[in-house]
């Protein structure tokens, strides 16, 4: 848009607004006075517009980037970015919206990474004091999908399939984020004219069984250091977009090359936001904040993993929902921590997910061999594991 068109319909506007506010007061005070303000606001308005539009470029955005390593495939606002993202759109609304524990620098560099808001405040005051500190870190991020009705086919998500499951959460209202509005609805809404909508939470699926879909991980790796040939401080995380049908035993871990991992050093945590419905609760709903630690179990110096049941039991949320009760475990995540030494100048971490496509009830073992973590059962031959390709895999370069 022209400069001179921003200029002549934000003179226009504030015109209008302000001779409708106007026809309570002095209306000669108004014709002699009123004109002049509303100049003035369009130019600081116009000013406003087109200096926004510079700011959202993502060349701009990544000019002083340099302090945190960036690898991701995913739309971001440094080497991916697209104005008609919502995804960036999003993470622009983070960068303007300082809601963190973490430094201001250190959190906007790490939204225009592709770290939304929410997920920087689900990590542990450790993690965060961590990434505070840090003189040297890196991230990784990708989006992967499962397929629960087909035998567990893994996928990696592209950026259109990226772009629904981030604009459904945000419908759902998992993740905040306000669309700029048009001058002329800030405006209306700031004088009354316009009323706000709002939407009141309800059960996704009212009626029979919780179908099997495509369930969405979204898998981060941050490794950091806070001094010169220091420790490496390693958080791998798996956030669960859309919620797993398959409630089990669920395999998470990263195997480290060029590295060792420190002894007694790694720790899980899981968590999720159960949610319940039903006429019986007050308000219809009930919520509580889930978490536990299950062991983090180290293999040699090469890989963690940790064993983590998926909150829920299948059968009986299926059955609850012939007596009206709709049960659901929301951003459901598992974290694993742990501390490393280096042994070359870029050390590789990978994280390994495997997913359990069965409710029945069973008992996996771990190994770790020259392909990675491996889970198996014994006492059958029947791969219950799906495993998620396309994890995250960071090339961490040590100073």
């Amino acid at each position: 848009m022209k400069k001179w068109n921003v200029l002549h319909i934000a003179y226009k506007v504030c015109t209008i607004v302000m001779n409708l506010q106007a026809q309570k007061g002095n209306m000669k005070m108004k014709n002699r006075f009123y004109p002049g303000v509303a100049a003035g606001i369009a130019v600081v308005l116009a000013i406003t517009c087109c200096y926004r539009n510079v700011q959202i470029k993502a060349e701009d955005l990544s000019e002083d980037a340099a302090s945190i390593k960036v690898e991701t495939d995913a739309p971001n606002l440094i080497d991916n970015y697209d104005n008609d993202s919502i995804l960036c759109n999003k993470l622009e609304y983070d960068v303007d919206n300082n809601t963190t524990d973490l430094k201001d620098d250190v959190e906007e560099k790490l939204n225009e990474a592709g770290v939304f808001d929410e997920e920087i405040n689900d990590l542990d005051d450790e993690t965060i004091e961590e990434l505070n500190k840090s003189i040297n870190t890196s991230v990784y991020i990708n989006y992967v999908s499962v397929d629960e009705s087909t035998n567990g086919v893994v996928e990696e998500m592209n950026d259109s399939e990226i772009e629904d499951v981030i604009e459904q959460r945000i419908e759902d209202g998992k993740i905040l984020y306000e669309e700029d509005k048009s001058l002329l609805e800030k405006i209306g809404q700031a004088v009354g004219i316009l009323p706000t909508d709002v939407k009141g939470a309800e059960p996704l699926h009212k009626e029979g069984n919780y179908p099997k879909t495509k369930g969405k991980v979204k898998q981060t790796i941050y490794a950091c250091q806070f001094k010169k040939k220091g420790t490496i401080y390693v958080t791998a995380k798996a956030y669960w977009l859309e919620e797993a049908y398959y409630k089990n035993i669920d395999i998470f871990g990263v195997t480290v090359k060029n590295g060792n991992i420190i002894r007694n050093t790694a720790k899980c945590t899981h968590k999720a936001n159960y949610v319940s419905y039903a006429a019986a609760y007050k308000n219809g709903e009930y919520k509580e904040k889930k978490e536990t630690h299950p062991d983090a179990f180290r293999y040699d110096a090469d890989a963690v993993a940790c064993k983590v049941n998926l909150f829920g039991n299948r059968k009986t949320i299926e059955a609850e929902i012939y007596a009206y009760v709709f049960d659901y475990y929301k951003d459901e995540s598992i974290e694993l921590k742990f501390q490393c030494r280096y042994e070359k100048k870029v050390v590789v971490f990978a994280t390994s997910y495997n997913h359990a496509m069965t409710n029945k009830s069973i008992s996996p073992s771990i190994s770790l061999g020259s392909g990675g973590i491996s889970v198996g059962i014994s006492g059958t031959s029947t791969n219950y594991y799906s495993e998620l390709f396309y994890n995250a895999y960071l090339d961490y370069t040590h100073i």
